[in-house]
């Protein structure tokens, strides 16, 4: 388990990069895929959520520990379960795989490096003209319900 004190310097450092493949910039809760010129905002707990990933945290109670900090002793599991569904939602509306983080029955999540180095090496992981109909796509599918 991570003392409080490693969760604090895990949040403090500033841009996180993995292999040049991925970009976590802590300052502007932004990640970037240069590969793939896809860059979107996550919320603090998203980025906190892809620290823990880029850091090889996987465990549910670590991870819960440094998103929820203070407040971890009193988050229930339901708050993580919708964190990650939320941040998964949030990669597919970017034109990423759902599947880019991986729930470990009984456990916790890990960053599927496997795929993320495989949309690394395609180019990029949603061709230009369907990465664009993408927000049209979404506001229609909205003014439906």
């Amino acid at each position: 388990m991570l003392t409080d004190e490693q969760a604090q310097t895990l949040l403090i450092s500033g841009q996180h990069n993995y292999e040049d493949i991925l970009l976590l910039d802590s300052a502007y809760n932004k990640i970037t895929l240069p590969k793939q010129s896809i860059t979107f905002s996550v919320n603090e707990a998203q980025k906190r959520l892809m620290l823990c990933l880029l850091n090889k945290i996987s465990c549910k109670r670590e991870i819960i520990q440094v998103v929820w900090n203070d407040n971890h002793q009193r988050i229930r599991d339901n708050n993580y379960h919708q964190l990650v569904f939320q941040f998964r939602a949030l990669l597919q509306r970017n034109g990423l795989p759902a599947n880019l983080i991986v729930t470990v029955p009984y456990y916790g999540l890990k960053l599927n490096e496997p795929l993320l180095r495989e949309l690394n090496s395609c180019g990029s992981a949603m061709p230009e003209e369907r990465r664009k109909l993408l927000p049209q796509l979404l506001s229609f599918a909205r003014s439906l319900f």
